[in-house]
């Protein structure tokens, strides 16, 4: 038995279409059904193939893989779904500006772009999304927080913590 496709639905949630929008999903396999060397590519639901990157996770005895991590870009139109199809034998071509998502760092700040997304990372007080910005243009700032209520009532805010990190894989 071996792998031959594997389906995702990707639904747009927040009314915008998005263009090459960076997706990072995993997925487990039976022993000897995907081989760490395979040729993979992952489809749009017209067949056209899009940029994709693979990573193996974790294999299983055999040296097939366990679990695989599919970072690719795709194209997803406001509040509809979309369907991707991860497939053995092929190749998905380079990102459109030639190479794929690329990172930098600055002290604790890191910075993702793809080419029509740039973000920024707190990394040392933990705010994810520190600023975002679409096509050039600057669309959010000020990042996101994490907290924590208890009971009795306690907050625990994670940007206050000097040993909280928030790290990108």
């Amino acid at each position: 038995m071996s792998f031959r496709q594997l389906v995702i639905t990707v639904y747009e949630p927040g009314g915008v279409d998005r263009t090459s929008f960076p997706l990072t999903t995993g997925s487990p396999f039976g022993q000897g059904e995907l081989s760490a060397d395979e040729s993979l590519a992952m489809l749009d639901d017209s067949g056209r193939a899009l940029p994709l990157q693979t990573r193996v996770m974790e294999t299983h005895e055999d040296g097939s893989v366990r679990w695989l991590l599919l970072d690719y870009q795709a194209d997803l139109p406001a509040l509809e779904h979309t369907t991707h199809t991860l497939v053995t034998g092929r190749k998905s071509p380079e990102s459109p500006d030639g190479g794929m998502i690329r990172t930098a760092e600055d002290g604790d700040l890191l910075v993702v772009e793809n080419g029509v997304l740039k973000i920024e990372v707190d990394r040392a007080r933990c705010r994810p999304l520190l600023r975002v910005w679409h096509e050039g243009e600057l669309v959010s700032d000020g990042g996101l927080d994490f907290s924590i209520t208890g009971d009795p009532p306690q907050m625990f805010a994670a940007h206050h913590d000097i040993s909280a990190r928030f790290e990108i894989e």
